[in-house]
This record gives structure tokens, C-alpha cells and sequence, in this order.
């Protein structure tokens, strides 16, 4: 019968560094949903969203997380704590810098509030 190795309990470093490492990385998550709630009547603007359609795209992105939220756990003990922190991480990172730098065209903003005077000209 082979023998199961068993785990030996975390340094003290160890803990520190991993309580570090989490404070990081809640403290990230917050700045990036501080800068997303900042942002959004710009998004709104930008993408020509009313009121019921914003809280729309909220709503999915809430849903997204519960939907996501029981994979979580099979996910970290497949590839361990450390590395599905980092690639949420680096994940965030990249999602932050394409949303800051993406643009809609002038040319949609334009065709966008051509179109909703004309909507609005026919109401």
C-alpha cells in the first residue's frame, strides 16, 4: 500500500506573502470596478444605451459572475490557487487596457445621433 504524502503547514512566510499577494489582488479588483463605475455614462454615451439597456448590460455582467462562480472552485483545484489568480490578473489587466483604449469611430457616432433624430422625428 503506497503511502499519501502529507502536507507540510505554510511558513510564516509563506502566509505572509500569500496574504500580500490576496490584499493585491482585492485591491486591483476594486480599482477596476471603482474605474468601471466611473465610466459609466461615458460607456452609456459611447454606446448609445438607454437607461433600461444599461441596466441591462449590467444585469448580464452580474449573471456572467453567478454562472461563473461555481466553476471557480474546479478551476483552482485543477490548476492551483496561485496560478488561476494570476491568469485572472493578467486577464483583468488586458480587459482594463482594451476598454480604456477602445473607441467607437467618429463615423458611428455621427450615423448613431443622425439616427436618433430621425427616430425621434418620426415618434
Amino acid at each position: 500500500m503506497a503511502s499519501a504524502a502529507v502536507p507540510t503547514a505554510p511558513t510564516a512566510r509563506e502566509v505572509t506573502a500569500g496574504a500580500r499577494a490576496t490584499y493585491a489582488v482585492f485591491a486591483g479588483l476594486g480599482l477596476a470596478g471603482s474605474t468601471w463605475s466611473s465610466r459609466l455614462p461615458e460607456v452609456r454615451t459611447q454606446l448609445d444605451l438607454d437607461s433600461a439597456s444599461l441596466g441591462l448590460l449590467l444585469l448580464t455582467i452580474a449573471v456572467g459572475g453567478v454562472i461563473v462562480l461555481p466553476l471557480s472552485g474546479t478551476v483552482v483545484t485543477r490548476i492551483g490557487p496561485r496560478r488561476a489568480v494570476t491568469v485572472v490578473a493578467i486577464l483583468m489587466a488586458l480587459s482594463a487596457v482594451i476598454a480604456g483604449t477602445t473607441r467607437r469611430s467618429p463615423d458611428n457616432r455621427t450615423q448613431s445621433g443622425s439616427d436618433t433624430q430621425a427616430r425621434t422625428a418620426v415618434m
